[in-house]
């Protein structure tokens, strides 16, 4: 991929300048329809326990919530906010003029939003310390033989 952009070839400029031209129609058209990884987050996010919820008796269905959102997703039409383009940002949450419309809730239960970032940050640690404990951390290769990986790699 480096040398995708590293040696900039006609076919590079078209591809870039497709995707920037489709992203100046279509709001985060990149994200929402190519990135691969997107993809992945987007079918992981399906069978999340964690999910926004929409309270219909108190929404006016005002729309802010879809302004707001970066997926320009339709909060207002749902009861479950699950779909694959959710980012999870809460910026609905955020937007929405109404007390206790949109909510964010796990595994049935009201919760906080930074207790989302919390989650992640204990996720993460996990898989570190994993990673320490089984040896998957460290690298067998020499520093010097690393070393001289990265100079013939990237030149220098």
């Amino acid at each position: 991929m480096l040398f995708f952009f590293l040696r900039a070839s006609t076919t590079t400029f078209i591809v870039v300048g497709v995707i920037v031209a489709t992203s100046l129609v279509v709001r985060n058209a990149w994200c929402r329809f190519l990135c691969p990884y997107g993809a992945f987050l987007g079918i992981l996010a399906l069978a999340s326990p964690v999910a926004v919820r929409r309270n219909a008796d108190a929404c006016t269905r005002c729309r802010r919530c879809q302004r707001a959102c970066p997926s320009a997703i339709a909060v207002y039409h749902k009861a479950r906010i699950n779909s694959p383009e959710c980012l999870g940002c809460t910026a609905c949450i955020e937007a929405c003029p109404q007390k206790d419309c949109l909510r964010l809730f796990a595994a049935g239960s009201r919760i906080p939003f930074w207790t989302v970032a919390a989650g992640c940050l204990v996720v993460l640690f996990a898989a570190y310390l994993w990673a320490v404990s089984t040896g998957h951390w460290t690298s067998e290769i020499p520093p010097a033989m690393l070393r001289r990986f990265h100079m013939i790699q990237f030149g220098g």
